[in-house]
């Protein structure tokens, strides 16, 4: 078995890495959207940038992004649309402020339940544990792992983060 791993699509390379590499930083959206089940979540928001801190603008919700997980051309994206990734597992549904969603529907999977969520008009999947109990149409409180999310560039589809 290979220790690497090549992504196409259309016949043209987009990444060359180990799984590990592929699943924790896909260089472009399709890499992303392509290694995991479920895929990856991607959300449209602009990054917003305020006296040195950045944060980025999903919907009405405004996140914060620490410092480890911007790095320092970040700056020159203020004000530019991004597609936010993250993978199901690091989305987290508690009762903590977050992104507000409604569940769709569940998804029992044996040892693990898929949460499938509405957020705005923006589709979102969590992973939770399977004694995890949610029903349709509850609002619930959806928080990100901030060192775990992926930005990439709208327009290029490429990695920033």
């Amino acid at each position: 078995m290979g220790d690497r791993i090549v992504v196409m699509k259309d016949g043209f390379i987009q990444q060359v890495d180990t799984p590990q590499m592929l699943y924790d930083r896909p260089a472009n959206i399709f890499v992303a959207g392509f290694i995991g089940t479920p895929q990856m979540n991607f959300l449209s928001g602009t990054v917003i940038s305020e006296g040195g801190d950045y944060k980025l603008k999903l919907g009405d919700t405004l996140l914060e992004l620490t410092p480890e997980t911007v790095p320092a051309s970040l700056g020159e994206l203020g004000g530019r649309e991004v597609v936010l990734g993250i993978r199901p597992e690091d989305l987290c549904i508690s009762d903590c402020e977050g992104l507000r969603a409604e569940v769709e529907v569940t998804e029992l999977m044996g040892n693990e339940t898929y949460v499938h969520m509405l957020y705005g008009s923006q589709r979102l999947i969590s992973r939770v544990s399977a004694d995890s109990s949610f029903t349709p149409g509850q609002e619930v409180s959806v928080r990100l792992r901030s060192d775990k999310i992926h930005l990439f560039d709208k327009q290029s589809s490429e990695r920033i983060v």
